[in-house]
């Protein structure tokens, strides 16, 4: 896992800056933002120098012997050893170096990162990017242990070859010689550089930036592309032909067959020019192999079979596709390939510069939701720089970058998605309002084209219960987008076209798209324009009526009095207190444990009501009946409201599907 990258002297970055990418393994999708020319895609590019020998792109002037690429890594060990004493990877005598030499030698450089104090050096108060490793290190302290995790910092420098360290590197140097008393210098560096060039092979890192044609990533025999395969072309060609198969009751392999066939072939020349005069011969040069090898043939058939084989969508060559109709084969094709659930020999790090040029606006939302999906549903780090913030309100995990340059010093942001409500108050202003008016139109460009239902929610876990509700074939496209005030302003925009553009209205009420804005019902005031009751969009509150006997989605325009109403009171009562039961007792102290198991859950209940008085769960003892609000208050955390949404998903889905009275209220409204 890439946590970040130390940077000195390439494109953008003339001082020394720490990049942020991810805190934590599980937040495997990072976005860049920013305007153009403040080293979003410097970035990607610095990485894929590390990673493939891209050629270096220095900043004008910099002093080359301080120039550098040092990225810092999370591995979990036991997979690294796994993947050390695979023989699959490695020879028997390599397998014997990575157990007895790489491996120990990586974790000594782990345990030095993991406990080098603040003041190793002097100077480390003037160095803003060693700062902020130290305070990436603290966070990670507290969620991962140093024997289960190795942390590292392993780089490389323009101008030397050996191992870079960064500003720890005479540091480290020095504490490896103190580890290794009995070696001389020149061998540590040879374990040094052996240690970064088998972390580096742990991972894959396939960089697409925008001005490589899109036809010659997606060509069989490209790098980027055999790695998103997970397939070596000139491995397989060399498979085939030493593959043994048995020809005349002999087993031999197709190059020795072929090796035969051809020298009794040539025999057979010689053989007749030798009547004329023996003197004559076809034969090959003194010290020149006399067979054909794999290498002599693969290359060949590389040229003769693979390279006249081209990618075609609907019998078109991709290079007759339109830009935008290559841009999205290109993101399409990689999906195919990373959504798969196979073993792969190494991870992923998928790196698109710019997704969004040339799309049309009506794909642009599908095409980055595929993205996330193959960070958050299928694991694989994700890197991206984009123009295009529609997706930012929709993301559940991962991370937000904005890079700006103030005071000739650029300067990067990191904002976690998980709590975008509360983080976007921090954004630049211009970002939350363009996110949300590139987001209204793709919805509305895709909707006037493909007809679709879609509901847009206030947060990831109203979204669980939703498709929860729904069931995994539900028809509709439920989309979160960070809270109340959020999904009222994204209907404002949703509809001022509608409202005003007639055209816009009839289209969609031909093709019977239809988009619900869901909200719950609380003590705000909404700032919201009221829409036809004929209009395709519709703002909705949810409701639990007073009696609790049904649950509906009211027009929040319609006056009269609301009960207060979230998500969490319109499900299964039964599913919802064993969903926060389970919470509870995993994350709960003991003490409120304890006080939990003085309540009884009320199976008289039709809805899921936790607030009120007549509640899903009834005290025991008289004593605990004030203390209800100390369970609702650690329920309505963000991270406790997730893990209660993921809970109730996984509680209500063995066979038969729970009957939710949400769902025929929503089934109703999209009739």
């Amino acid at each position: 896992m890439l946590l970040g990258a130390l940077i000195k002297g390439y494109k953008s970055y003339e001082k020394s800056i720490f990049v942020p990418i991810s805190k934590s393994e599980n937040e495997k999708y990072s976005v860049y933002i920013g305007n153009n020319g403040v080293g979003k895609s410097a970035i990607l590019e610095a990485l894929d120098t590390f990673f493939n020998g891209r050629q270096w792109n220095l900043t004008r002037g910099a002093t080359k012997d301080e120039v550098y690429i040092a990225p810092v890594f999370l591995i979990e060990k036991d997979k690294f050893r796994e993947r050390l004493s695979n023989s699959n990877y490695y020879e028997p005598n390599e397998l014997d170096k990575n157990r007895q030499v790489i491996l120990p030698f990586i974790e000594h450089i782990s345990n030095y990162f993991w406990n080098v104090e603040q003041n190793f050096n002097s100077l480390v108060h003037k160095w803003p990017h060693i700062l902020s490793f130290f305070d990436l290190r603290e966070s990670l302290r507290n969620k991962y242990a140093q024997d289960r995790y190795l942390l590292l910092i392993l780089g490389i420098q323009y101008t030397n070859k050996n191992v870079y360290f960064s500003a720890f590197n005479e540091d480290i140097n020095g504490y490896l010689a103190q580890k290794y008393p009995s070696s001389v210098p020149k061998e540590l560096l040879n374990i040094s550089e052996s240690s970064r060039e088998v972390v580096s092979d742990y991972y894959s890192y396939v960089y697409l930036p925008v001005e490589q044609s899109v036809e010659e990533i997606l060509k069989v025999e490209a790098k980027q592309m055999q790695t998103l395969m997970n397939k070596d072309v000139l491995e397989e060609i060399g498979s085939a032909l030493t593959s043994r198969f048995e020809i005349n009751s002999k087993e031999r392999s197709f190059i020795t067959f072929l090796n035969d066939h051809l020298n009794e072939f040539m025999k057979g020349i010689n053989e007749s020019i030798h009547q004329i005069d023996n003197k004559y011969n076809y034969g090959a040069d003194l010290f020149i192999k006399k067979n054909l090898t794999v290498s002599d043939i693969r290359e060949k058939i590389l040229e003769a079979y693979f390279m006249k084989k081209s990618l075609k969508y609907d019998r078109k060559e991709i290079s007759q596709l339109s830009s935008g109709e290559q841009r999205r084969a290109l993101i399409d094709i990689a999906y195919a390939f990373l959504s798969n659930d196979g073993v792969r020999d190494r991870n992923i790090i998928l790196a698109i510069d710019e997704p969004e040029v040339s799309l049309s606006i009506s794909n642009c939302y599908s095409q980055f939701a595929r993205l996330e999906e193959l960070a958050n549903k299928y694991n694989n780090q994700i890197l991206i720089t984009t123009h295009w913030y529609g997706s930012l309100p929709t993301i559940n995990k991962g991370y937000l970058h904005h890079i700006q340059e103030e005071q000739q010093q650029v300067e990067i942001r990191q904002f976690n998605f998980f709590n975008y409500l509360e983080e976007r108050k921090k954004f630049p202003d211009d970002v939350d309002l363009k996110s949300m008016f590139d987001l209204a139109s793709s919805i509305l460009s895709y909707i006037k084209v493909n007809t679709s239902y879609w509901i847009i929610c206030e947060g990831s876990d109203d979204k669980i219960y939703l498709e929860t509700i729904l069931g995994n074939e539900n028809p509709y496209k439920i989309l979160p987008v960070g809270g109340i005030g959020n999904v009222v302003k994204l209907f404002n925009l949703l509809s001022s076209p509608i409202s005003s553009d007639k055209k816009d209205f009839t289209g969609l009420k031909q093709n019977g798209s239809k988009i619900l804005c869901l909200i719950d019902t609380d003590d705000l005031k909404l700032n919201f324009m009221p829409s036809d009751k004929d209009s395709a969009i519709q703002l909705r509150r949810l409701q639990v009526l007073s009696d609790q006997s049904r649950i509906d989605v009211v027009d929040p325009a319609r006056p009269g009095d609301y009960n207060k109403t979230v998500m969490e009171d319109c499900l299964d009562p039964a599913c919802y207190y064993l969903a926060i039961k389970k919470v509870i007792t995993e994350k709960g102290t003991q003490d409120l444990v304890d006080l939990f198991e003085d309540f009884d859950f009320n199976n008289e209940m039709v809805v899921s009501n936790l607030r009120s008085y007549n509640s899903i769960i009834i005290p025991k003892k008289i004593e605990v009946f004030n203390r209800k609000k100390e369970i609702e208050d650690f329920l309505k955390q963000h991270d406790i409201k997730f893990l209660v949404s993921k809970a109730y998903s996984e509680i209500c889905v063995p066979s038969p599907r729970v009957s939710h009275k949400l769902e025929e209220v929503l089934t109703d409204f999209f009739k």
